[in-house]
């Protein structure tokens, strides 16, 4: 599947979602309704060898509901990569479910994120193998890069106007490459 090249506005809930298989998605420029939409872009549980780059997501995001400007469920050997996330509420990029195994994260920049508990950059609340690396996040509400398992590698990661951390990494190992 290659979903390219669109120009996606106004949509309530999702931008773009699916479960994708040796798929690429490119070049789309997506604007969610502040306090309205969800995620920009969702890959749904069960995906493999997706590419997600030089994406526009602007908006996604309910004050009430976990809304991401990419969001992706359990899912192997996914690129996220020149993407530009901008005014998400909960993170910009986050990975919430568990099973993701081989996700790469670079060259994305994410402009301010928003929750009524704090929203982050990059949140990394489940997978393994996962190397986040030459991404720029200005003006998270609460945490620039926010890790929660072991085995994350960050590299060369630029995070300014962070309201509180830059960096979080809460978990029980030092598997953890910073």
């Amino acid at each position: 599947i290659y979903i390219h090249d669109n120009v996606i506005n106004n949509i309530p809930i999702v931008g773009i979602s699916g479960t994708f298989r040796n798929s690429r998605i490119v070049g789309n420029t997506i604007t969610i309704p502040l306090n309205t939409g969800e995620h920009g872009i969702y890959v749904t549980n069960g995906s493999n060898n997706v590419v997600i780059e030089n994406n526009k997501v602007t908006g996604p995001g309910r004050l009430l509901s976990v809304a991401a400007g990419i969001k992706l469920g359990s899912s192997s050997n996914v690129t996220i990569r020149n993407n530009t996330i901008d005014n998400a509420n909960t993170a910009g990029i986050l990975l919430a479910e568990p099973g993701s195994t081989n996700v790469l994260i670079e060259n994305n920049n994410i402009i301010k994120t928003y929750s009524p508990g704090g929203g982050n950059g990059i949140y990394i609340h489940n997978g393994s193998g996962i190397t986040v690396r030459n991404n720029t996040i200005n003006g998270a509400q609460f945490i620039g890069i926010d890790v929660r398992v072991p085995s994350v590698v960050l590299d060369s990661n630029t995070i300014t106007n962070s309201t509180y951390w830059a960096v979080d990494m809460n978990v029980t190992s030092s598997a953890n490459a910073v």
